[in-house]
C-alpha cells in the first residue's frame, strides 16, 4: 500500500489543478459553540456571563466537534466492497509527515479530530493504484476532541494572542478523567495517543477514585529510569477557587506542574491535563498557562466557560477574581502581569517561561520598537546582573556582552540595538 512521497507529490500537482480534483470543506466547530464564540464578547468583569444561553436546545453532545464526512465516489464502491480501498490524507502535499491511512468498507467515511484552519491533501488508493485525489480545507478555531467516553476534551491551541501570534495545536490537551468515576475505553485512549499525547498531569485529589494512577500506564518520577523525563505527574489536588491563587500549597503545585510541562515539551511529548470533569482545576491551570501565552480577557473567559457545554454551567464570575488579582501585579500588559505571577509568586524560572512560550506559540515574537529600545539600552548601561537577561531560547546572558537583538529582561521583552 505504500508509495513514494515524490510520486504522491507529482500526482497531486498534476491532478489537483484539474477539474476532477474534489475539495472537501468543513467547519470543525459545532453550531452551538460557533455561535457562542462569534456572538459573545467579554471586555471586563462587569460583563454578565452569556454562556448558558447557548447550552440548551441541542440534541447532541456539545463538547464534540463536527466531523468530516467523505462520500465515496460511485466508481470506487466496488473497491470498498472488496476491501482494497483506503483513504490517505496528510497536511503535507508530499505525504512525508502527519499521514493517516483509513480503510474504507462502506459508502462513506467519518473523520474526527482534524486540526482547524488546515489544508490537507488526500488520495483514494487501491492496490497501489491512485483512483482520486484532492484537498480537505478545515475551518474554525476551537479544536474540540471526539472521544465519546471522556468528557470535555479539547486542544488549548488555536487561540490568538495579544502580539498577533497563535497558540500551537497539538501541544497541550485538557479534559476530564480517564479512570475513576468515568472510565475511558481503549478506543479513546488510542485516539488520544494518536494525537500525540505521551504525558499526563492528574490534578485530582486523594479522595477521588483512581487518583495518581495513569490510565495510559505512564510513569512518574519514582518509577522512571534515571536520566529520563517522567511522563506522569500526580498533583494531589490543584487550585480551583479564587482564594487558592495566593496560597503556598497551590502555588507550589502549579510550579511542579509547569516544570513537568516544560520538561515534556522539551522531550517532544504532548500533554493531557485533567481533573475529574476537566472543569475547575483543569480550568484554573489552563487559565494561568493561557494568560502567560498572551490570550486576551475575552479568550481567557471563553476557554473557561466552554466547559459549560458538557459539565454544567461554569460562569466567568468564578475566575474574574483570579484575573483581577493578576491585574494587580507588575507589568504593562495582561500577559506581562501573568509572567510576573509565574516568576515572583509561583517561582518558575525565566528560562522555563521562555522555552514554554517558544514551544507553544507559532511564529516569531514581534520586534519591540520605540521607547523599549531606549529602556533596554539604559538597562544595560545600569549594569544589571547576568541573571537578569535571557535570549528567546531561554539561555542566560551576560548583561555586559549583549549583542543587538531581542531579549527577556525581568519578564518583559526588550530590544538592544
Amino acid at each position: 500500500m505504500r508509495m513514494h512521497s515524490w510520486l504522491f507529490a507529482l500526482l497531486l500537482s498534476l491532478i489537483c489543478v484539474g477539474s476532477k480534483a474534489q475539495i472537501f470543506r468543513v467547519n470543525l466547530e459545532n453550531e452551538a459553540v460557533r455561535k457562542y464564540l462569534s456572538e459573545v464578547r467579554y471586555t471586563s468583569a462587569d460583563d454578565e456571563s452569556r454562556v448558558a444561553d447557548y447550552c440548551t436546545g441541542w440534541n447532541t453532545r456539545l463538547d464534540w466537534p463536527v466531523p468530516l464526512v467523505v462520500n465515496i465516489p460511485e466508481k470506487m464502491t466496488k473497491y470498498a466492497l472488496d476491501g482494497s480501498l483506503v483513504f490517505i490524507y496528510s497536511s503535507s502535499n508530499s505525504f512525508d509527515r502527519d499521514v493517516t491511512t483509513l480503510p474504507l468498507r462502506d459508502y462513506e467515511l467519518t473523520i474526527y479530530n482534524m486540526v482547524p484552519g488546515t489544508t490537507y491533501f488526500y488520495t483514494f488508493l487501491s492496490k497501489n493504484t491512485i483512483l482520486g485525489v484532492g484537498r480537505i480545507v478545515t475551518q474554525g478555531q476551537l479544536r474540540m476532541i471526539y472521544a465519546p467516553s471522556v468528557l470535555n476534551v479539547r486542544d488549548i491551541g488555536g487561540w490568538p494572542t495579544a502580539d498577533g501570534r497563535r497558540v500551537r495545536y497539538g501541544k497541550i490537551f485538557r479534559g476530564g478523567e480517564l479512570n475513576g468515576r468515568h472510565v475511558a475505553d481503549a478506543t479513546d485512549l488510542t485516539r488520544l495517543r494518536q494525537l500525540g499525547v505521551a504525558a499526563e498531569i492528574d490534578l485530582r485529589a486523594d479522595y477521588e477514585e483512581e487518583h495518581g494512577v495513569s490510565a495510559f500506564g505512564f510513569t512518574d518520577e519514582t518509577t522512571t529510569p534515571a536520566g529520563q523525563v517522567p511522563s506522569f505527574f500526580y498533583s494531589n489536588d490543584s487550585g480551583q477557587l479564587p482564594e487558592h491563587i495566593t496560597r503556598y500549597a497551590y502555588l507550589y503545585r502549579w510550579r511542579r506542574q509547569f516544570q513537568f510541562i516544560v520538561r515534556n515539551l522539551q522531550a517532544g511529548r504532548a500533554i493531557y491535563q485533567h481533573c475529574r470533569y476537566g472543569a475547575d482545576r483543569t480550568g484554573y491551570l489552563s487559565l494561568l498557562l493561557e494568560g502567560l501565552l498572551g490570550l486576551d480577557y475575552d479568550s481567557l473567559i471563553k476557554d473557561y466557560e466552554l466547559t459549560s457545554f458538557i459539565s454544567g454551567i461554569r460562569k466567568k464570575e468564578r475566575i474574574d477574581p483570579v484575573i483581577e488579582y493578576i491585574e494587580s501585579l507588575g507589568g504593562n500588559s495582561l500577559q506581562e502581569k501573568f509572567q510576573t505571577f509565574w516568576l515572583t509568586k509561583v517561582g518558575v524560572s525565566q528560562a522555563d517561561i521562555n522555552y514554554f512560550m517558544s514551544a507553544m506559540l507559532e511564529g516569531e515574537a514581534p520586534v519591540v520598537s520605540g521607547i523599549a529600545d531606549v529602556e533596554a539600552q539604559e538597562d544595560v548601561n545600569n549594569g544589571y546582573s547576568t541573571a537578569d537577561y535571557y535570549d528567546m531560547q531561554g539561555h542566560r546572558m551576560d548583561a555586559n556582552r549583549l549583542s543587538r537583538g531581542l531579549y527577556i529582561m525581568n519578564g518583559r521583552k526588550v530590544v538592544v540595538r
